[in-house]
């Protein structure tokens, strides 16, 4: 979307540096910041589910 003044980088990152980079300041965006404590709060990377 280069034409409306937005790039989107799509960067793959390690749970744990996630975490240490928001906990650094390093990551800032609420929806970002949001999405990575809640799925930390649940669990979500703790355990994959096994099908």
């Amino acid at each position: 979307m280069a034409d409306e003044g937005e790039e989107i980088e799509l960067v793959e990152i390690g749970f744990e540096k996630v975490l240490d980079m928001i906990a650094n300041g390093e990551i800032i965006d609420a929806k970002t910041v949001a999405l990575v404590q809640h799925a930390a709060l649940k669990g979500f990377f703790a355990n994959p589910p096994r099908t």
